[in-house]
Formats: structure tokens, C-alpha cells, sequence
């Protein structure tokens, strides 16, 4: 049997060979997909299976490719953007190693990040960001529904989440994965469908489908964070498009077809916990979380507490206690920590620590993307990251401005920056990096199309003189 396995094994890895060598933009999808969907998605090898992946494609469309080779040369290695990105990267390897004399794995990981930058870029300049990057955004939230609606209904509707992979390869491992990171995959892919969708690149039957099952993932994740980030992202989304695409008829057609939207899957959900005879308890948490207790806050009213009088975990007044409990130790430290930061790792130094009953010392998480930055990025790192991150911005909106039918980048961007202030940070994370790419590509391109036309109009005029 053993042998049948690994007869099957190399038959497949041939054919990953050959299609990489003559198909490799049909396979940058999945590549993405991996990078992306990498919570989820543990996978074996000595690099483990991202990295060989992140190095057969670097291989195969830049240091093999002569025109490609030729094409990052020439534009992209002179382009502010990606200069900027690099020296930011290579500053935290510095900051890493001033402050633990190891720098290795941080070059390592900014290494593999900048190489799924350069695919991010070939693969939106070759014109295959809608079939590669959008399917795997699409693809990584139906996923993380799946590993949602699975957890529910194996653990009587709480809120711990057990992956499906676990128990495929039953794992004795079951990890556990916060709820609102498979909230962020599925807002996510929200937020890109409905770009699309409203820009008439997708047809009503399949947004509606993506939606209904992007929309119960949503759902179950209770994700506060996800949702502010999806409508904060798609709201300026809408706003940046040209009127003749969206008019006020329009947006109240498209409001009440959200409301008439979520009032299908609410009552979906309503009927699937009676025919289910599940215990109600979600639906008490779903509607606290989503609804009472953002009220509570807004009226400056306390949250949860535990039974010791403390706030309980995971309310948003705990995750903001948080915050500033971690900012103040920092801003404790001598100056040169504040500027500089701690390095990879640095947030073990400042974060909170609880003994657990089994003897055991449990690191708090940071809750929060910009706070974790800025202790292991410091003060001029952070500062750094915003610079990149408006830059970015800006340039995907004038792109999207020009030509409402190139990839909304910047949607995406704002719903990391919005989801990061109350989750760990995916502000510069693989996928990020493929993004930041992705805007540089448009960049170039739109470069590339002005000069084009800039030397049409000088042969016009020369023709006519």
C-alpha cells in the first residue's frame, strides 16, 4: 500500500514539475491560495511546503525567465515602492539582530516575503489577477466557512474551532484557532466579490452564491473586527467609483438587497438551530457580541467580567485595556528601545503572562496589529509602515480611479488596516506582501500606458506639422 502511495506521490510531483514549466501562471492561483489560506492549511516538508513552492516558482518565472528577468531589472528593482518595502524589511532584520544576535530566521522569512512580492507583481502584470488572485481570496473564505460551520456543529455551538484538516489526518494535535481569523478570510473575500460584483466583472448568480456562504461564515465567526473592516473597506470602495457605476438609485437598491440578504441568512440560521435541535447558547453569544456588547460601548457602559471582577477575555474593552496596558510598558523602556523596538519575538517581553492551573506560563496575545508593531518595530517602524501603507493606498485608488476594472487593492489594504486594530496583524504578512506586489504591477502598467500615449500624441503632431 505503502508503495502504491508513493508511486502516486511521484506521478504527481512530474506532473506539478511539467505544468510549472510550461502552465505556470494557470498555478499561481494555488500558490496564492497556500500563502493566503495559511492558518488553516498546515503542510509537510522541509521548508514545509510553502517554501518549496515560494522557491520553484521564483526559480521558474524570475531567475529562469529572461524576459522576466529583464522586466524586474529594468522597472520594478528602481521602483520607490518595492525600494521602500525592502529597506523596511531589511531594517527589521537589523532591529532583530541588535536586540537577540540571530537574524537568520527574520532574513529568512523577509526573503520568502519579498519573493511572493515579485509573483504578486508578475502575476497581476501578466493579467492574472482576477483568475489567480481572486479565486484564492474566493476560495480561502468558502474554506474558512467550512472549517467554521464544521467546528459549530461538532462542538454543540461554541466557539472553539477545530480544523478539518485535524481530523482528516487525525492529528493529536487539534489546534485552536480563533474564530475571527477565519472571520478575516471571509471578510476578505467579501470584500473582493463585492468590488467585483459592483464593477460587473461577476455575474449576479455566482456573487449571490459566494455571498450567501461568505455571509454564514461571517456569521459564525462573530467577528466584530471582520465586519467594521468590511463595511469600512467596501464603503470607501463604493465611494471611489465613477457615479455613472454607482448612483443613489443604485446604492438603495444594493442596501436593500443586503438587508433582504441578511434577513435570508439570519432566518436560514434561525431554522437550521430548530430542525437541529442545537442548544441556543450561539445564538445568546452571536447576539451579544455583535449587537449588546458594541451598544455597551457605545454608551460607555461595562462589559463582561468574570467572576474575580476582572474583564473577561475577549470583550472589547478587555482587548482595549490591553492595548494601553502594553503601550505603557513600552513607552517605559530607554528611548533607543522606543525607536528601534524589540525585534522579532519582542511583544514575549512586554505582553502579559498568566500561570495556568497545570503550571504552565501562557503569553496573552497582543489583540492588536499596531501595538505588536510598534513594540517589535519600534516608534521609526511603525512610522515607516503607515508611510508604505498610505503610498500604496493612494496609488491603488489612482489606478482604480483611471480604470474602475484593475483589482481594488486598496479596498483590501483598508480592511487589514481596520481588522488590525483589534486582531493580531496581517498588515505585513505573506498575503499582504503578494498585495504589495500587486499595486506596484499596476503601477508600472499605468507608467507604461501613459508613456504610450504621451508618444502617439508627439507622432500625431509630428505627423500633422
Amino acid at each position: 500500500m505503502e508503495i502504491i502511495l508513493y508511486i502516486i506521490a511521484a506521478f504527481m510531483a512530474i506532473g506539478f514539475v511539467f505544468l510549472i514549466i510550461e502552465y505556470p501562471y494557470h498555478l499561481v492561483g494555488l500558490y496564492i491560495f497556500i500563502i493566503h489560506y495559511d492558518y488553516n492549511l498546515d503542510l509537510p516538508g522541509p521548508l514545509d511546503l510553502r517554501g518549496i513552492l515560494t522557491i520553484a516558482f521564483f526559480l521558474r518565472l524570475i531567475a529562469f525567465d529572461k524576459e522576466n528577468l529583464n522586466l524586474f531589472m529594468h522597472d520594478f528593482l528602481k521602483n520607490p515602492l518595492f525600494l521602500s518595502v525592502l529597506f523596511f524589511g531589511l531594517y527589521f532584520v537589523m532591529v532583530t539582530y541588535i536586540n537577540t544576535n540571530s537574524f537568520m530566521r527574520t532574513m529568512r522569512v523577509e526573503i520568502f516575503q519579498l519573493i511572493g512580492l515579485m509573483i504578486g507583481f508578475l502575476t497581476v502584470y501578466k493579467g492574472y489577477a482576477k483568475k489567480a488572485l481572486l479565486t484564492a481570496i474566493i476560495f480561502a473564505g468558502i474554506f474558512s466557512t467550512g472549517d467554521l460551520i464544521y467546528s459549530y456543529l461538532t462542538s454543540s455551538g461554541s466557539f472553539y474551532n477545530t480544523r478539518i484538516l485535524d481530523v482528516i489526518t487525525k492529528s493529536e494535535f487539534n489546534a485552536f484557532f480563533n474564530h475571527n481569523v477565519m472571520g478575516m478570510f471571509i471578510g476578505i473575500g467579501i470584500v473582493a466579490t463585492f468590488m467585483f460584483y459592483i464593477t460587473k466583472q461577476m455575474n449576479n448568480l455566482l456573487a449571490f452564491i459566494i455571498f450567501f456562504i461568505l455571509g454564514v461564515g461571517i456569521l459564525i465567526s462573530t467577528s466584530r473586527g471582520t465586519l467594521l473592516a468590511v463595511i469600512v473597506a467596501i464603503a470607501i470602495g463604493v465611494f471611489m467609483l465613477p457615479k455613472e457605476v454607482v448612483n443613489i438609485k443604485k446604492l438603495i437598491a444594493l442596501s436593500l438587497k443586503g438587508l433582504a440578504f441578511l434577513v435570508i441568512i439570519v432566518g436560514g440560521y434561525l431554522f437550521f438551530i430548530k430542525a437541529a435541535n442545537l442548544d441556543s447558547e450561539f445564538s445568546k453569544q452571536l447576539y451579544y457580541r455583535l449587537v449588546e456588547e458594541p451598544l455597551q460601548m457605545l454608551e460607555g457602559k461595562s462589559n463582561d467580567y468574570t467572576t474575580s471582577g476582572a474583564l473577561k477575555e475577549g470583550t472589547i474593552e478587555w482587548r482595549v485595556f490591553q492595548a494601553k496596558r502594553d503601550i505603557g510598558v513600552f513607552t517605559s523602556q530607554r528611548l533607543s528601545t522606543q525607536l528601534l523596538g524589540y525585534g522579532e519575538g519582542g511583544y514575549f517581553k512586554i505582553g502579559k503572562k498568566e500561570w495556568s492551573p497545570g503550571g504552565k506560563l501562557n503569553q496573552y496575545a497582543s489583540h492588536n496589529g499596531f501595538v505588536l508593531i510598534v513594540i517589535e518595530r519600534g516608534i521609526i517602524g511603525f512610522v515607516f509602515m503607515i508611510i508604505i501603507y498610505l503610498a500604496l493606498i493612494i496609488t491603488s485608488i489612482k489606478s482604480f480611479k483611471k480604470n474602475y476594472l484593475t483589482f481594488p487593492f486598496f479596498a483590501i489594504l483598508i480592511f487589514y488596516i481596520v481588522y488590525s486594530y483589534g486582531a493580531q496583524t496581517q498588515l505585513i504578512g505573506k498575503f499582504a506582501y503578494v498585495l504589495f506586489g500587486g499595486v506596484i504591477a499596476q503601477r508600472i502598467l499605468d507608467n507604461n500606458e501613459q508613456e504610450e500615449t504621451e508618444e502617439e500624441e508627439v507622432e500625431e503632431e509630428l505627423q500633422e506639422t
